[in-house]
Parts: structure tokens; sequence; C-alpha cells
């Protein structure tokens, strides 16, 4: 992925495994210019609340 932005993480989370999920978001987290709410906001597409 060439861009560490919030469309880029959330249009692969909403392809991804569980365990991609949780490289996606880890990535997210450390290389990722997101603000906490966009993190948030990844967080809850990678694991919905039912």
């Amino acid at each position: 992925m060439a861009e560490n932005t919030y469309e880029a993480y959330k249009a692969e989370l909403e392809h991804a495994g569980p365990r991609l999920k949780e490289l996606i978001l880890h990535r997210a987290e450390q290389e990722g210019d997101l603000t906490f709410d966009e993190f948030v906001a990844l967080c809850r597409i990678a694991y919905p609340e039912d």
C-alpha cells in the first residue's frame, strides 16, 4: 500500500480476514497519518459490535 490514509486502510480492512485485520491496524497505528477518531473508526470497521 502506497498511502497511509484513512481511506486506504478502510479499503484494505473491508476485504481482510481476521489476522490481516490485526496487521493492518498495527500498521495504521505505527505508520498512518491518522487522528485518534479515524483510528477508532478503523477498529470499529475491523471489529463491528453485533
